[in-house]
């Protein structure tokens, strides 16, 4: 399906691409619950292109976007999942049960990020813990955003796979 300025709104996203928007979507995230709005987010952001002229192939754009949002939704997921961990880590609940339950929890990521390889423990690190940016690790480590990027994201599931495991 070409791009034409002359198409309605209706036309370009109806039923039927919504439909397969959200097919694509549920393919691809594994958060069933935020699918809805993983798909108005895409609808969204195509319609702000400004220049539409120029999308030869909607269906193909429509793809990149969604892979976008995806990929935007998963940083915003995993950065929260850290607030979350950080947040256990300052914790003045005075339960001993639940302080010993945050201290073993605390053991074991430690346990899991020792068993990191060296350089994907230190960009994790960099990453998660410190907040530098794409930029700023590359430039301290030497390597490109694409390893930086492949780093996180094979220690994010080596961590998952090890925190499935205990609880």
């Amino acid at each position: 399906m070409s791009f034409n300025s002359n198409l309605s709104f209706q036309e370009i996203f109806d039923k039927s691409m919504m439909d397969r928007v959200k097919r694509f979507i549920t393919h691809r995230n594994s958060n069933v619950s935020n699918t809805e709005d993983l798909v108005q987010e895409t609808m969204v952001k195509a319609l702000s292109r400004k220049k539409t002229t120029e999308i030869e192939n909607i269906n193909a754009y429509i793809n990149q976007v969604a892979k976008s949002v995806i990929c935007d939704n998963w940083e915003r997921t995993k950065e929260q999942e850290a607030l979350e961990c950080n947040d256990l880590l300052v914790s003045n609940n005075e339960n001993p049960e639940l302080i010993a339950i945050n201290q073993q929890k605390i053991i074991q990521l430690h346990s899991v990020l020792d068993s990191l390889p060296e350089l994907r423990r230190k960009v994790f690190i960099l990453r998660r813990v410190e907040g530098l940016s794409y930029d700023e690790i590359s430039e301290q480590l030497e390597i490109s955003q694409d390893a930086i990027k492949k780093h996180i994201t094979r220690a994010m599931a080596q961590i998952t796979l090890h925190v499935d495991r205990y609880n």
